[in-house]
């Protein structure tokens, strides 16, 4: 008696992707293939291979960041760009700063001569609100978070050439004295 061997071939499917497959089709040609997969919660990789065996084909990333511009927004930023802040023209516009400062300089936009001179106060209380505030909180939490980080005392570190370093030292200190490294 022969045993006849069976040959099944069978394609491996995934069952998240199997589950999801007309949420897939659906946003192909708006969303890029990167998009759908952190929807679904699927490894990117997996992802493209599952989209390579099917024939799928996802919004190219470059299109999916593009901004339409209309003449609306075209407006808005030829007449305003010059003599606002950036900001403002953003949030009018609904972009980002970056998409409207590329956009200007696309355009040849400039700000007006001045415009820094004249709203330099404005300018360092946006600053000021800008930075992060640092109260006695967070120094101790920063403290207290380093601690376990530290060398303990008597604490020498492990391959240091210590007479290359003095050297390396006083060459550069020399150097700094007659001038030819600038310190700063």
């Amino acid at each position: 008696m022969t045993k006849k061997k069976l040959s099944l071939k069978v394609e491996s499917s995934h069952p998240v992707i199997d589950r999801n497959i007309d949420f897939i089709k659906s946003h192909l040609e708006t969303h890029t293939l990167c998009w759908i997969s952190k929807q679904i919660k699927v490894n990117v990789v997996t992802m493209y291979r599952y989209a390579e065996r099917y024939g799928w084909k996802g919004l190219e990333m470059k299109k999916a960041l593009s901004v339409d511009w209309d003449s609306r927004m075209l407006r808005i930023i030829k007449t305003k760009f010059p003599n606002t802040f950036n900001k403002q023209v953003a949030d009018e516009c609904g972009v980002s700063v970056r998409t409207l400062i590329r956009k200007a300089r696309e355009l040849g936009l400039e700000k007006e001569e001045g415009f820094l001179d004249k709203n330099r106060a404005a300018i360092s209380q946006m600053a000021k609100e800008a930075l992060p505030k640092v109260g006695k909180e967070t120094i101790e939490f920063i403290i207290k978070a380093g601690i376990p980080y530290r060398f303990q005392k008597g604490h020498k570190p492990q391959n240091i050439d210590y007479k290359k370093v003095w050297t390396t030292r006083r060459m550069n200190e020399e150097k700094i004295k007659m001038g030819l490294i600038n310190p700063y």
